[in-house]
Order: structure tokens, then C-alpha cells, then sequence
């Protein structure tokens, strides 16, 4: 009996300059990934032509307006979730951020989950050789769905890269986007937006992921100790990020530069730490 060739979807967002990334992320993920798969790609944007549509009917435009920072990436589980029914048909689903690229050879052995796997995720290249539990892209402040005390322990992972079973991705989607919502109507915004959300997520899931090493999301600026796999693109490559965020002639306040000194203290940030171990704090 011949078996039946697994189906992924690929999810990518892509409004204003972030859409100049598009034509080479397709061909990468059509080079190296997933080669036994039938891919499909989702591609979420405001423009009006994009590459290869006409000619791949594996390219399905999804029209969404372009939003400010930071609702364009918190708000990506929303997105995702307008066409929920259409991803349900997939066997695994994936986003990658749109300067991504693959470089190497991607196989199902390495980045499909296994077993009691319901996501992949990778870890987070700005952390992987710290084991602090204090510079992972966590939220601190009790009042956000996502809130992670200094005692609770987990893999730092990035936004940039995640995957997993329709069924898995799907559900991680709608706990998010639930959080996300609770969040703004109580006028909270997690610092690290998305990566909070799903940092925060992991921490509740162990055991439910595949972790994948910091050669799935390379920065090509940096030097890790990794064959890349995947590579981010310097966004500056093609557009001004700051302008596009909205950063412009951004000076940091004094107030700003004193806390931003205070939390590189490890000293201080134990006395936290201890602090939430005394009184149990935990991750809910």
C-alpha cells in the first residue's frame, strides 16, 4: 500500500516592506524543506500581486490590513485563526518569520513532532548558552496573561520559528489569541509581545514540544555554534525597521537607562527570584 504524502502548511506573514522577503523564503522552503511533503503556502498580506501565485496553486494569498507595531506580530494568532477550518486539513502547520530563510537540507526527522510532541519550537539564539532563567524573553508583570515569576524555569524560546501537528498549533493558537485578548482589554501589552505569549505557553507544556537547537533561527550577524539550518535575514537588508516600528528619533529616558542597569544586576535579580520561591509564586 502506498502511503499518503503528508500535508504542511506554511504560515507567513507579510504587510508593508516585510513582503520584500517573500520571494526568497519560497524558494528556500521549496529547495530544502520537508522534500516528502506537499507544502502549501498561506501567505497573509496587503499587496496585491505576489510572487509565484499565478503559476503555484500551492499559494494561497489570505488579505489582511497592515497594522502598527506591535499588533502586527501580537496579533499573529488571530491571523493564523481566520482561516482555522482550511489549516484543520493540514497534518502539521509552521510559521517563520518573514526574513527566514532555509539554507540546508531539512528533513521530517528533524523538525516534525514525535510521539506526545504537539509543537516545535526553537531556542531562542540570544539565550541558548544562558541558563539564567532572567534574560529569556519573559513578561514580569503580574497583570499580563503571560507572566512568568523569577522562580519558574523553562526553555527560552523565539517567536520567529514555530511548528507542529494542525491539531497541536492550532490549539496553542487559540489559548493565545484568548490570553492576547483578556490582555488588551485590560490595556496590557506583554513586553516581548508574541514571544512572551508563547514563552509562557511552553512553560505550562513540557514535555508536549520538540526543541530545536538555535541552528533553526541563525541570525547571520552572529557567530553561534551551530551549522545553520535556517538563517534570519538582517531585516536592514531591505528596509529601515526602525522607521517601520515607529522608534524614529527614539532617546531613552533616564528613568529607563536606571532600571535597565538595575536588571543586569544578577544580585538583584536573585533577591527576586528568592522573593517569588518564598511565596510560591507560579506560573497560571
Amino acid at each position: 500500500m502506498v502511503s499518503r504524502m503528508k500535508k504542511t502548511a506554511l504560515l507567513y506573514i507579510a504587510t508593508g516592506e516585510y513582503f520584500l522577503f517573500w520571494e526568497d523564503y519560497f524558494h528556500s522552503c521549496e529547495k530544502y524543506l520537508l522534500k516528502n511533503h506537499e507544502k502549501h503556502y498561506y501567505v497573509f498580506t496587503d499587496c496585491e500581486n505576489i510572487y509565484g501565485e499565478q503559476e503555484c496553486d500551492r499559494i494561497h494569498k489570505i488579505r489582511i490590513d497592515a497594522m502598527p507595531w506591535p499588533l502586527i506580530t501580537l496579533l499573529r494568532f488571530h491571523i493564523f485563526l481566520r482561516v482555522e477550518h482550511e489549516l484543520e486539513r493540514f497534518d502539521y502547520l509552521y510559521f517563520m518569520n518573514a526574513n527566514l530563510q532555509c539554507v540546508d537540507e531539512i528533513s521530517e526527522e528533524q523538525i516534525v513532532p514525535i510521539n506526545e510532541e504537539e509543537l516545535v519550537v526553537a531556542q531562542h539564539p540570544g539565550f541558548y548558552k544562558n541558563e539564567s532563567r532572567f534574560v529569556a524573553s519573559y513578561d514580569r508583570n503580574p497583570k499580563s496573561t503571560a507572566y512568568v515569576p523569577y522562580n519558574a524555569k523553562g526553555d527560552a524560546v523565539i517567536g520567529a520559528l514555530i511548528g507542529g501537528t494542525a491539531e497541536g498549533f492550532l490549539k496553542m493558537s487559540r489559548e493565545l489569541r484568548k490570553n492576547i485578548d483578556i490582555d488588551l482589554q485590560n490595556r496590557v501589552i506583554a513586553q516581548w509581545h508574541d514571544e512572551s505569549h508563547l514563552n509562557h505557553y511552553i512553560i505550562l507544556h513540557k514535555g508536549a514540544y520538540k526543541l530545536l537547537s538555535p541552528a533553526y533561527c541563525y541570525p547571520e550577524q552572529l557567530q553561534l555554534d551551530y551549522k545553520p539550518k535556517i538563517v534570519m535575514v538582517l531585516k536592514q537588508r531591505k528596509f529601515d525597521v526602525d522607521k517601520f516600528k515607529g522608534y524614529g528619533d527614539y532617546q531613552e529616558s533616564f528613568k529607563d537607562k536606571v532600571w535597565r542597569n538595575i536588571n543586569k544586576i544578577l544580585p538583584y535579580q536573585n533577591i527576586l527570584c528568592l522573593r517569588d520561591y518564598i511565596i510560591r509564586k507560579k506560573v497560571r
